[in-house]
């Protein structure tokens, strides 16, 4: 049965964890729990960290910072200007009806550069979230990684809490999920540097239009 609930995104194996909810052999967490749950770990052990490593709330006049209700989701969105002048740009969305913390990374060069992130507050961060732009967005322990295996599948950590057999099992995974999410912010310059192994960054105007080259 632990196997099982390790495997959870694999399609092969959906009809029998969902045989094993409706015969109630798992700790039944309400919807809204789950997501306040989530929220919680990402405002009380993530945001903290990120705010130390320099992020602030996107400055953008129509960035997100909360509840979204027409996406039934909680979005945050951070950014920080690197010592090379590179606009990091952190998304982070709490699904109402899944068990995940989304964490999105993107980075672009601005121009003219930008000496504070508090100089975006009169520009759309629209741009910066639509393709183009958003090919380069990199999940943070999902994608970036190299192929996806059955043993990554079953041993990786993930931003997600599973479904549990018992109310104990449960809140040990919330501890687990916490202090995964704690120390991978605290060591957010590890997930810039995979970024930058994979992808280059393009450069943009304040409003996340492309500069073309002359």
């Amino acid at each position: 049965m632990w196997l099982f609930y390790q495997l959870e995104n694999i399609p092969i194996l959906l009809c029998v964890k969902q045989y094993l909810d409706s015969m109630g052999f798992t700790f039944n967490v309400p919807r809204k729990e789950l997501l306040a749950i989530r929220k919680n770990i990402f405002l009380k052990k993530a945001l903290p960290e990120l705010e130390k490593q320099g992020f602030k709330r996107s400055p953008f006049n129509n960035s997100w910072f909360g509840w979204n209700g027409g996406g039934g989701c909680h979005i945050f969105e951070l950014g920080r200007i690197s010592s090379s002048s590179l606009f990091e740009y952190l998304q982070v969305f709490i699904f109402r009806d899944d068990r995940w913390i989304q964490i999105y990374l993107n980075i672009f060069k601005l121009s003219p550069e930008i000496d504070s992130i508090e100089q975006l507050k009169e520009s759309s961060g629209l741009q910066f979230v639509l393709p183009p732009n958003s090919l380069t967005r990199m999940r943070l322990r999902e994608d970036g990684g190299g192929k996806i295996t059955l043993f990554k599948e079953l041993f990786s950590p993930h931003y997600k809490l599973g479904r549990s057999l018992s109310f104990i099992r449960f809140k040990y995974k919330v501890g687990k999920l916490e202090k995964l999410i704690l120390n991978d912010m605290r060591n957010i310059d590890r997930f810039i540097t995979q970024w930058h192994s994979i992808y280059q960054t393009n450069s943009l105007d304040w409003n996340g239009n492309e500069i073309s080259d002359r």
